[in-house]
């Protein structure tokens, strides 16, 4: 498909109006229970993830991650995809984040994989890692924290990860201050030895450090 043809096709989805906005939640169950994060506490070993689906009156329909509150949606009803890309403050502020549907809206109205609409000039490939490992070692001396995030690494291990983000930050809210830096350290050295040289190591305080 050609450019030419894609930007004639274009000026018909711009057209296509929103029949209808639905809102639903995605729900799991994660391997292993888990824990804290700098700011919030247990997680525990179910999870759940917001999604919309957009409709069109042509009978298209996009569907992606998004927070939208019900009052914003319903907003929605009536506008024309041109009208949802020109929105004043954009589509991803918080409370409107309609541009993951709506790019997979359009996609499909285009009957083209969204990677080749938006260029496909990128990787084909993208790096994973394995998030889940939380503050789980709040009632743990150093000894013991050291084991369970050890093991923790291994279990990620087993499910194919290589690649590894920790949350730290225990000490915003969960440990006095320097207590909680000097396990979040030790925490990290533990994840890296585990891990190995190869692996790549990353931190998510979730806003709980001062710096």
């Amino acid at each position: 498909m050609t450019t030419t043809v894609v930007e004639q096709q274009l000026e018909d989805v711009y057209c296509e109006r929103i029949e209808a906005v639905e809102r639903l939640v995605l729900r799991g169950r994660r391997p292993r229970s888990i824990g804290h994060n700098a700011r919030i506490g247990e997680h525990g070993p179910r999870l759940s993830d917001p999604v919309v689906r957009l409709r069109t009156h042509g009978g298209g329909w996009g569907i992606g991650w998004s927070s939208l509150s019900l009052e914003t949606a319903q907003s929605l009803v009536g506008c024309t995809v041109g009208e949802l890309f020109r929105m004043p403050h954009g589509s991803t502020p918080a409370g409107t984040c309609v541009d993951l549907p709506l790019w997979d809206l359009v996609a499909r109205l285009l009957d083209l994989p969204l990677f080749r609409l938006l260029g496909a000039r990128g990787s084909r490939q993208v790096p994973v890692y394995d998030a889940s490992i939380y503050i789980d070692d709040l009632e743990l001396d150093d000894e013991h924290a050291r084991e369970l995030f050890t093991e923790e690494v291994r279990s990620g291990q087993s499910y194919g990860y290589h690649h590894f983000k920790v949350k730290v930050g225990r000490g915003a809210r969960w440990m006095a201050a320097d207590e909680g830096l000097a396990r979040d350290a030790l925490v990290v050295q533990a994840v890296r030895k585990a891990a190995g040289d190869q692996a790549r190591g990353m931190i998510d305080a979730n806003m709980g450090k001062t710096l």
